[in-house]
């Protein structure tokens, strides 16, 4: 062999037996530091540069990183941003506050990183694509968990009452509005990302008053009212109390439980310790939540989800008698008539850092001040107007439902008020959404339309492998008719968009899924975790995605976990072609059939078993069966007997029946006409069906579409015009002599 031939010939080799990389890929390169972005000393962040390399830059890059200390504490991140082409350093900064929280120190493990590509951070598209990931990629530097940020209370307070408004804190994590100071604590214990507002477990208002004095003193017995919203009586709320805020050691004060659902308020009483600055009070309320807990992330059962923490902090003083700061003889209310009030320019009464007190203004000179702009006969320092400008807002008002306002100046705004019950709200940002429909009644795509309000650019889904859209703005080339109940669908809207819908859910969904991607429903209005929803489905999936302003993914063979929430849409990749039905989760146990019926006479079979009556599947309507040779009527209590066929005469509908498939049954032939039942969930040949028994058969015929088709086994196929069989169609067989027929859920067989 010629030398030179066999140096490249193993080069070549060589070559080849290189290891390849991703076209997008981790370069290994990692450093991290502690990031200050609120230069008060404390790091807000802990930023890992990982090296990234970039070989398309016509896609957006999604990161995530997941940060674990050495007791299984972790910190996530995630983002979607694009990047410059070649090689470039990636900033994940896990948040200081959850460092702080779980209160381990450094170094940290970089458990996990992932680079997937996205056809767009803005939403639309398929999911993202992972391009490379790594485990225990890089361990950080000895950060003590005192260096990062601790977080900040919902209110400082210098004087009694401290008042954490409906406002401050009405909201838990990012439920319905984000909280101005989230996590609205001090050490940062996080509120629980799920549930309802107004529906499951929220503090609603925290007020903290001293009974001595207008301000709070050293030793001062102070009163702590906490509004909540209570979904049950297993929901408990925890009074806390430290007398530092730095140097924070929590007691429970008081711990109450819910009695009744609904807005509920407590109280407790207690005294304030005798260190002087900074003390904070925190409600703690959650469900299953322990009377020594300090925070709802502490409790079990998954109760952390659902979790409500809120600090206020008080600046505790030290004057030595009540007469040192005297009241006020007038208040800044006075008078108050036609729209108007009286404003005293007075100075209130606090006590200085010497603590000594301020002297008091005589209340002689005032300001009147018009306070009905609007004209509506409410004015806001008398009547609570809240809307000063708009004289179709005050509190005699009736509530709009769906149009973002709180109309009768209640605190309530759309169904977070009373008067909106029923409704489930569901809340769009400008953009791409990835959203489903908890019950669809119509499917058609003008029905559609109308729960959005019409108020939307474009709907895609994911039908079949191909994507289907519905684009207003250009009709010709839109081929989405509807959106049927199992389907998920991205919508693009103009702007932030809320729809309210009503507060139902399917009963039963019925998924049809291929191998590869998947864009389903999620048809109930409560949230579970991903795990628990898919756990009887889990050995078929690869990968699941949600999108809420980002993606998010739960990969088996990942750890990671998130919830699906009422009105998400979900993309689920299956390794093998798969059917599911939903009942509150995704499971093969039961199956659902679909049964369409024409206007007339319907020739029927049920291919599943069904616990239903005839009446509770058919209402009144009668069933007709062929049994010894007789016609035969069914009665409403009667079950449906899988071995028969069946006329009916309805007019044209759908209706879904939920059963087991058949794996046993026996069929009574006899000589001449009989009509049985077609057993199977797939169509089949008329030779595949009857292949065993075929030598007693002259005749199979059935009725579909208002047309007679036969099969006789003397003719040659291509003369028969019954060729399939389809689920749901009863068939006439004519038989030559009686016999017994079983069916073993695989194929028919004599005996």
């Amino acid at each position: 062999m010629d030398k030179n031939f066999s140096k490249i010939f193993l080069f070549s080799i060589f070559i080849i037996l290189l290891p390849t990389a991703s076209a997008s890929h981790f370069t290994g390169s990692f450093t991290d530091y502690g990031n200050d972005t609120g230069f008060d000393g404390l790091f807000d962040y802990l930023t890992i540069e990982a090296g990234v390399y970039i070989d398309d830059t016509s896609k957006d890059y999604m990161l995530f990183g997941r940060l674990e200390d050495n007791e299984g504490n972790f910190v996530e991140y995630n983002d979607c941003r694009s990047f410059p082409s070649g090689t470039s350093n990636a900033k994940l900064n896990f948040n200081g506050i959850s460092i702080y929280r779980n209160q381990v120190n450094g170094p940290y493990n970089l458990r996990y990183v992932e680079l997937s590509s996205v056809d767009s951070c803005g939403g639309g598209g398929m999911p993202p694509n992972i391009e490379d990931s790594l485990f225990d990629s890089h361990t950080t530097q000895a950060y003590l968990y005192t260096e990062f940020q601790r977080g900040d209370a919902a209110i400082y307070c210098n004087n009694s009452p401290c008042i954490a408004s409906s406002n401050l804190i009405k909201s838990r994590d990012n439920i319905n509005i984000p909280e101005p100071n989230a996590p609205n604590t001090i050490d940062g214990c996080e509120d629980g990302t799920s549930g309802t507002y107004l529906n499951s477990e929220s503090i609603e208002e925290i007020t903290i008053t001293s009974l001595n004095h207008t301000f709070f003193k050293v030793g001062d017995t102070v009163q702590v009212d906490i509004k909540v919203y209570c979904d049950g009586a297993y929901d408990t709320l925890n009074f806390v109390y430290t007398n530092s805020v730095d140097s924070i050691d929590w007691t429970v004060k008081d711990s109450v439980d819910c009695v009744s659902t609904g807005l509920s308020e407590f109280s407790t009483t207690f005294s304030l310790g005798h260190n002087i600055g900074q003390h904070a009070i925190r409600g703690v309320f959650s469900f299953v939540l322990d009377p020594t807990d300090i925070c709802s992330q502490d409790a079990g059962d998954g109760a952390p989800y659902w979790g409500d923490n809120d600090d206020l902090v008080i600046y505790v003083k030290e004057c030595n008698l009540d007469s040192d700061c005297p009241n006020k003889e007038c208040d800044n209310l006075d008078k108050c008539y036609d729209g108007t009030y009286r404003d005293y320019q007075d100075i209130q009464n606090t006590c200085n850092p010497d603590f000594s007190c301020t002297q008091n203004n005589e209340c002689t000179v005032y300001n009147e001040i018009i306070t009905d702009n609007d004209g509506d006969g409410y004015d806001t320092e008398c009547d609570n107007d809240c809307n000063d400008n708009n004289n179709s807002i005050h509190p005699d008002a009736t509530e709009i439902c769906n149009d973002g306002i709180d109309n009768d100046c209640d605190g309530y705004t759309d169904n977070e008020d009373s008067d909106c019950q029923g409704k489930y709200k569901l809340n769009l940002i400008k953009g791409w959404n990835l959203v489903s429909l908890p019950k669809i009644e119509n499917s058609d795509i003008d029905s559609i339309r109308q729960i959005f309000n019409d108020d939307f650019e474009k709907i895609v889904t994911l039908k079949n492998n191909k994507w289907h859209i519905y684009d207003k703005l250009n009709l010709g080339h839109s081929n989405l008719n509807e959106i049927m109940q199992s389907d998920g669908f991205w919508i693009k809207t103009n702007d932030n968009l809320s729809v309210l819908i009503d507060n139902e859910s399917a009963e039963y969904v019925l998924l049809n899924l291929t191998k590869g991607w998947n864009l389903i429903s999620y048809s109930s209005l409560e949230e579970r975790d991903v795990s628990e929803l898919f756990e009887d489905v889990i050995d078929n999936i690869e990968l699941i995605y949600i999108y809420q302003q980002e993606f998010r993914s739960f990969n088996p063979q990942k750890p990671n976990n998130f919830l699906i929430k009422p009105g998400m849409g979900i993309f689920v990749k299956l390794k093998s072609n798969d059917s599911w039905d939903f009942d509150g989760t995704y499971n093969r146990g039961a199956e659902l059939f679909n049964l369409n019926l024409k206007d007339g006479w319907n020739l029927i079979s049920i291919p599943l078993i069904s616990n239903k009556t005839i009446s509770e599947i058919f209402g009144s309507n009668k069933l007709y069966y062929l049994e010894d040779n007789r016609w035969k009527q069914t009665n409403d209590n009667d079950l449906i007997n899988n071995s028969h066929g069946y006329w009916l005469k309805e007019n044209q509908s759908s209706l879904i029946i939920k059963g087991n498939r058949t794996s046993e049954l026996q069929f009574e032939i006899h000589e001449g006409l009989n009509l049985i039942g077609y057993p199977f969930m797939q169509e089949k040949s008329v030779s595949e069906m009857f292949q065993n028994v075929m030598s007693n058969i002259d005749l199979v015929m059935v009725y579909e579409n208002e047309e007679w088709k036969t099969f006789s086994p003397l003719k040659p196929n291509e003369l028969n015009s019954l060729i399939t069989l389809k689920p749901g169609i009863g068939i006439f067989v004519k038989a030559k002599s009686n016999a017994q027929w079983n069916f073993n859920g695989n194929e028919l067989v004599a005996t």
